[in-house]
């Protein structure tokens, strides 16, 4: 009869292992690779960017521990900022971790909305489902030459 019973209890387990399996396999198919940068928050601000200029944008370059900042206050320097952001695709993701290279690029709005990314290294670091993520970054490069960073 503990056979049994222990068969029955073990059978019981598989199954519902197997349904916490089959519910993790969205999180395996959401993936950012593809989109605009600046779609990823899915914030109001980051999609009008265009028409509503952000009043600042910052970075803040944090390397071994030193740290740079660079504002962006024109709206010149501003404008042209935007335009190169607005380019920045999401890649593939990437394994690739860098331990002494943690950048944010900030943008403050007139509503006093702050929308952030935590970059490793030039990749994205992006927090889905309690797990980090890495992604590679395309057409990046006028944005780093536009906030000096190279």
């Amino acid at each position: 009869m503990a056979r049994i019973i222990f068969f029955i209890f073990a059978v019981m387990c598989c199954i519902t292992t197997g349904s916490k399996a089959s519910q993790s396999l969205p999180e395996e198919k959401s993936t950012l690779t593809g989109a605009y940068l600046y779609e990823v928050p899915g914030s109001s601000q980051m999609k009008d960017m265009q028409k509503v200029l952000p009043s600042e944008i910052e970075f803040r370059k944090d390397t071994e521990g030193l740290l740079t900042v660079t504002k962006l206050t024109s709206p010149d320097e501003i404008r042209t900022a935007v335009d190169a952001f607005l380019q920045i695709r999401i890649g593939d993701r990437t394994d690739i971790f860098v331990t002494d290279q943690y950048d944010v690029i900030s943008f403050f709005f007139p509503d006093n909305t702050t929308v952030s990314f935590q970059l490793n290294g030039k990749s994205l670091e992006w927090r889905n489902q309690g797990k980090t993520e890495l992604y590679d970054l395309e057409n990046a490069e006028l944005f780093w030459e536009e906030v000096s960073i190279r």
